[in-house]
């Protein structure tokens, strides 16, 4: 079972990004585009994904998201009004996971998401 990562932000990860936030933990990931596009894995030089981010979603209202959030993570707002974005990113356990982690961070810092983490014990 992977980590497992959900941001809520006011605006989509995209592929800079994540590219973009994959540099500063690790310069020599390069990105991989998979399913037409629906995601992108960062990858190290051995061709192991370290983090697969998937595209975001534009959620509906911001109930919708306090539903995804209260049936996950018990109750709590969703921060802002206005349209919001859901994205959610998967990490390997183990030392590969590691990289993954900083940059599931760093990325919900760049558009300032709220992270919602499962990485377990």
């Amino acid at each position: 079972m992977p980590r497992e990562y959900r941001l809520l932000s006011a605006e989509p990860v995209d592929l800079g990004v994540v590219r973009d936030a994959g540099a500063e933990v690790d310069p020599s990931l390069q990105p991989r585009l998979l399913f037409g596009g629906w995601a992108v894995q960062l990858v190290d030089r051995g061709g192991v994904a370290v983090l697969t981010v998937e595209a975001s979603r534009l959620l509906d209202d911001v109930g919708q998201a306090e539903e995804l959030i209260a049936s996950r993570y018990g109750a709590g707002r969703a921060a802002g009004r206005g349209p919001l974005w859901w994205t959610e990113a998967s990490a390997p356990w183990g030392e590969y996971g590691e990289p993954g982690a900083r940059i599931a961070r760093v990325i919900a810092e760049s558009v300032q998401a709220r992270l919602l983490a499962e990485e377990g014990q």
